[in-house]
């Protein structure tokens, strides 16, 4: 399955998530924490998520919207991210996340969540970098409404991206990650 990323990136609240993000950078700097003032992305929050990659493969949501948060309570603060995603997907998912920091850039992705409930959703997902206090990379999302693909048999628990992540860099004036397709594909 190939995503058109034009038409995803220009729908819906994305456009304007994307110059909120560019509001808050002071001249051409990846904006710090500091310089999200939440006020500015009251119209987003409840689908709102600040990441914080700790390592190559360590991943923590620090912040999630209520929509987001109903959606996945199975994952919590502390959890790593990594550890939800399909076998087959956590390379990619791997590639992409790290892929972002490296240069930095934003991304926008699509990825499938297969609930506890058994449903499977598709999830378009816009990314954009952030420093945080210490210095290390975060990352801002925004989450569109999941659209239902399809209903499988309940799992124990919750898998985001088991069969479908698919996501393409967007440069934001530091170039694209070296050496990574684009986009990138499962």
């Amino acid at each position: 399955m190939s995503k058109d990323f034009d038409s995803i990136i220009e729908r819906e609240l994305f456009p304007d998530f994307i110059a909120a993000w560019q509001a808050a950078r002071k001249g051409n700097a990846v904006p710090l924490r500091s310089d999200i003032r939440l006020q500015e992305f009251a119209k987003f929050a409840d689908s709102l998520q600040i990441y914080e990659l700790k390592s190559r493969l360590d991943l923590r949501c620090r912040l999630m919207g209520s929509r987001v948060s109903e959606r996945v309570q199975q994952v919590g603060l502390e959890d790593n991210l990594f550890d939800f995603f399909g076998e087959a997907s956590k390379k990619v998912g791997e590639k992409w996340w790290n892929g972002m920091a490296s240069a930095p850039c934003g991304g926008i992705m699509c990825f499938s969540t297969h609930y506890s409930s058994g449903a499977r959703k598709e999830v378009p997902s816009l990314v954009l970098p952030m420093t945080g206090s210490d210095g290390g990379v975060l990352f801002l999302a925004f989450n569109q409404l999941p659209r239902k693909l399809d209903q499988r048999e309940p799992r124990e628990k919750l898998t985001i991206a088991d069969d479908v992540f698919e996501g393409k860099f967007i440069d934001i004036g530091f170039g694209l990650p070296e050496g990574i397709e684009n986009p990138v594909r499962l």
